[in-house]
This record gives structure tokens, sequence and C-alpha cells, in this order.
């Protein structure tokens, strides 16, 4: 007759040898460990050798210089797990002279020099410190839309400001008031400045829809 199941099976390596039986049966149950299995408890099983040791933990850490290094070429080789972190690196609260008929957004200067110009090329970097400026693209996010500007060094003071249809093409079209808090990135893939109307003063309880064409 069949057995009932496999974990109650065994079978009899030695038939011959009847008297040595209970030594010969072997068990088919599946274990992760037996604590029949030779083992010596003075040896540590699966633990990195000193020099395994000693380069996991020059992985784990750094060195200043090393450190200093890939800051200098912008890279990294430390691994960290993959967050979601926040997108806009700048955020900001309209005021007067950003709605203003001044025609202009001021950025600041670490914002444009860290995010922007850093990863323009040498050109480009060169016709935003000039009058005219440089042609950039934004894209906003709560419309889905693409809008034509202008960054320039403020010829005033160390900062950037953002011309050529701000007024229109933000203030007006998207009715910013004092009190609502914008948010900016530069997307270093396609050279894009992104923008999102982050939260409304407590004048305005929503966003207004952009006019009819």
């Amino acid at each position: 007759m069949a057995p009932n199941s496999v974990s109650n099976t065994h079978c009899l390596l030695d038939t011959e040898s009847p008297e040595n039986a209970e030594e010969s049966l072997v068990s088919l149950d599946l274990c992760f460990y037996d604590k029949t299995w030779p083992h010596d408890p003075n040896v540590a099983y699966n633990k990195p050798t000193s020099e395994e040791a000693i380069n996991l933990a020059w992985m784990r850490t750094m060195s200043k210089r090393a450190r200093k290094e890939e800051e200098k070429y912008y890279v990294s080789t430390e691994l960290t797990l993959l967050t979601v972190a926040d997108p806009w690196t700048l955020k900001m609260a309209m005021t007067k002279s950003s709605i203003g008929n001044l025609y202009r957004l001021v950025l600041k200067a670490s914002f444009v020099d860290i995010h922007i110009l850093r990863y323009l090329p040498l050109d480009d970097q060169m016709m935003v410190k000039e009058d005219s400026g440089l042609a950039v693209e934004v894209y906003d996010h709560d419309t889905d839309s693409v809008h034509n500007l202008a960054l320039k060094k403020w010829a005033k003071s160390s900062s950037f400001v953002l011309v050529s249809g701000w007024r229109k093409c933000f203030v007006d079209r998207r009715g910013l008031q004092v009190g609502d808090v914008i948010g900016m990135y530069w997307d270093r893939s396609e050279s894009k400045l992104h923008f999102c109307v982050l939260s409304r003063s407590e004048t305005m309880d929503s966003a207004p829809l952009p006019p009819s064409p």
C-alpha cells in the first residue's frame, strides 16, 4: 500500500543488515537544519574573512579625499536606497514685486548656480549673463502647457530673473496672488524648468481655470 505522505516515508539502505536498520533509515523530510549534521561550534560559518571585512568597510565609508574627487565631477559611487524625494528644489511665496508691473520673477542665485547653470553648456552660461538672456522652456504641470521665457542675470544684484513672458504666461494666466506658493525645478535631461502652484493664499481657495482660447 502506498504511504500516506512523503514526510512519513523512509527507505532502508542496507536491507541485508536488519540489525543496523535504525542507522540505515533515511528521512525524506525537508528541513533547513538537522542537529545530526556535523558542525564545529568554534567555526564561524558564512562570515567574511578579514580581507573581505576590510573591503566591505571601505565600501561603507569613503575618505574625504574620495568624496571631494566625486563632488568635483558631480558623480557618486555610494549606494543608497531609492526614495521618492520632493522634486521642487525651489519654493517661493509670491510677493507684490513678483506679480506686479515689473514683469519679472527674481530667482535666488544659489538655486540658479547649483541647479541650472552647472548643467548648461558654456555658451548658454554666457548667454544667461548677457543682457538678452537665455531662452528657456517652462512646463506648467497644473495646465500641461509649455511657455517660453528668458533667464538672465539681474544687473542690479547677484540674483537672476525670469522675464519676457512671466507676467502674461504665469501671473495673469494662472491668476497668481500675493501669498501663493509656487515650486520650480530644472529638468537636466530636457533642459527646461518645471513649474507648479503648490498652494494658494487664504484669500483664494483654488487656482483659476486658464482663460478660454
